[in-house]
């Protein structure tokens, strides 16, 4: 595909090589190529499509945390209702219970909704 290319001038040959293999043990799918002691590194131009596949895996994993958050909601209330406390204490952790859910699932929303701003 299109993108940016960049040519990198090491010292030398073995430097190269160094560089080559430290280079595609990170980044297996980088386009890299070496002549010598030169190597030519292609960055693939970010089209406005792949950004939207990222947004939509960045919304999937929102999904998923927000998921965690209500189970973990319904397991702490599961485990309160078998305590054997009074109505009224229920209550109350149940109200504290539901404030940290909220808390939890807005934070959540907040960091989707940075994360989207940052890719677009």
């Amino acid at each position: 595909g299109a993108g940016n290319m960049y040519e990198v001038t090491t010292p030398g040959k073995e430097e190269a090589d160094e560089a080559m293999a430290s280079i595609k043990k990170d980044y297996p799918d980088l386009q890299i190529s070496q002549t010598k002691a030169h190597l030519l590194v292609t960055f693939e131009t970010v089209t406005g499509e792949y950004k939207e596949e990222i947004v939509q895996k960045t919304k999937g994993r929102k999904e998923k945390f927000r998921v965690q958050v209500r189970d973990v909601r319904q397991k702490a209330l599961k485990s309160m209702a078998k305590a054997g406390l009074s109505k009224a204490e229920e209550k109350a952790i149940e109200k504290q219970i539901q404030t940290l859910h909220d808390q939890c699932i807005k934070k959540i929303d907040q960091i989707y909704t940075d994360k989207t701003k940052q890719i677009r």
